[in-house]
């Protein structure tokens, strides 16, 4: 049973979700077997860190 991050990287669609998920280094943990609670912004929300993420 693939877990929450294959989910999302098979979907195709999550990518800005996955490029932060491995930017934080939190790939392992949402490997692991949990439960875990997702908040997703919206990409209005998001511009700033990704703004300041890129700029990194």
């Amino acid at each position: 049973m693939p877990d929450v991050l294959d989910t999302a990287i098979n979907a195709g669609c999550f990518t800005t979700l996955v490029d932060l998920v491995n930017a934080a280094s939190m790939a392992q943990a949402l490997k692991t077997e949990g439960t875990f609670v997702l908040l997703l912004f919206s990409l209005q929300q998001m511009k700033p860190f990704l703004s300041y993420h890129q700029e990194q």
